[in-house]
């Protein structure tokens, strides 16, 4: 059996990890020429931690992360509305982990500069062969779509599921500020505005570097441009008086390397999968980033869908069938919190009340 990945992302990468500790041959195809800046960073939260540990990768993630064991929110005057323990929770660079991954599996097994077009399918519908942009055909037994949020691979399955519209957006950035990240210690700081919709986050991921966010309400506010100097300028009318580290933050970052995050997510699939294609992380399941769990349930996907396979080699339907099952409840649960929660942000209540929401992306 040989296993076709459409994207060498995190989603990707855990995928072809597990498959192959399983035994079963797969090879990656990645659109870029090598690993983007895109996402810097993100939240790993027990769940993920769990993945990673059925993967062998728990020590290994440890050592390129950073834990967190707290949790404080404030309002933009300096109060403390929460402070929250966390537990099996680290702040981990993208980068990084990207490369730690990559360590696991040879680089023949990922073929890079492969940006997916279309599936060729006999008269059943079953996907014969992989077509790229470039012109190359691959042939597998199974596609797996891991393409992230506007994949591809999900609008050939189903083309009618399209992600909401963008409201909420983050700019989101990386420095190294090992003053800043000391300050922090193990802990992720948020502040938020009390009329709602506007909020920004800091927490470190090692190595001195510190991931900081702004998420704001694109109707009351956004950038004219997508240059350094319009996001510096952004960055500072929204939070450059807002409690410290921020206006530092603001300071010492070189905002070209900064990434504007246009949130959205996508109402539930029928099913992950069609035949011999199945999806896997954002393309089967995009979230609103409040949750933070893209990566992290992206990880568990990886570990139920390889550990299906291993036991079922004869019936996909039935293998896809039982992997939808596994994950769809859960992930609907993933996508009413985070709408409920983006709700919250854009009309508080109650602001002393305010859920504790850790961000990044």
């Amino acid at each position: 059996m040989k296993v076709a990945i459409i994207g060498g992302g995190i989603a990707g990468l855990a995928n072809a990890i597990s498959l192959r500790r399983s035994g079963i041959e797969c090879q990656v195809y990645e659109r870029s020429e090598k690993n983007k800046r895109e996402g810097l960073g993100f939240i790993l939260m027990p769940n993920g931690v769990l993945a990673l540990e059925k993967l062998g990768l728990k020590e290994e993630v440890a050592k390129i992360s950073h834990p967190l064991n707290e949790a404080i929110v404030l309002n933009r005057g300096g109060k403390t509305l929460k402070q929250v323990p966390m537990q099996s929770t680290f702040g981990v660079n993208r980068e990084h982990f990207i490369a730690m991954c990559s360590e696991h599996i040879s680089e023949k097994l990922i073929t890079r500069g492969m940006q997916f077009s279309h599936f060729e399918k006999d008269d059943n519908g079953h996907a014969q062969r992989a077509v790229f942009e470039n012109g190359a055909k691959v042939e597998a037994d199974i596609f797996v779509g891991c393409d992230g949020v506007r994949s591809k691979v999900r609008k050939d399955l189903f083309p009618e599921w399209e992600t909401t519209s963008v409201r909420v957006k983050e700019l989101v950035s990386i420095v190294k500020a090992p003053q800043i990240a000391d300050q922090l210690g193990h802990r992720f700081l948020k502040v938020m505005d009390e009329k709602g919709g506007l909020a920004s986050g800091c927490l470190q991921t090692g190595q001195g570097d510190v991931i900081w966010y702004i998420q704001y309400d694109t109707q009351k506010w956004d950038m004219q441009g997508p240059d350094e100097k319009m996001k510096k300028s952004f960055a500072l009318d929204l939070v450059g008086s807002w409690p410290q580290p921020f206006c530092d933050l603001v300071e010492l970052t070189d905002f070209t390397h900064s990434h504007v995050w246009f949130t959205t997510d996508l109402d539930p699939l029928p099913h992950f999968y069609k035949k011999n294609i199945v999806l896997l992380g954002d393309a089967a399941h995009a979230f609103l980033p409040f949750t933070s769990q893209g990566v992290n349930s992206a990880l568990e996907d990886a570990i139920e869908l390889s550990s299906r396979l291993a036991k079922n080699h004869s019936n996909l339907e039935e293998v896809f069938a039982d992997y939808t099952l596994c994950r769809k409840e859960k992930m609907a649960q993933y996508l009413q919190s985070g709408r409920q929660l983006r709700e919250h942000f854009l009309n508080p209540q109650n602001f002393e009340s305010a859920p504790l929401i850790p961000l990044a992306k």
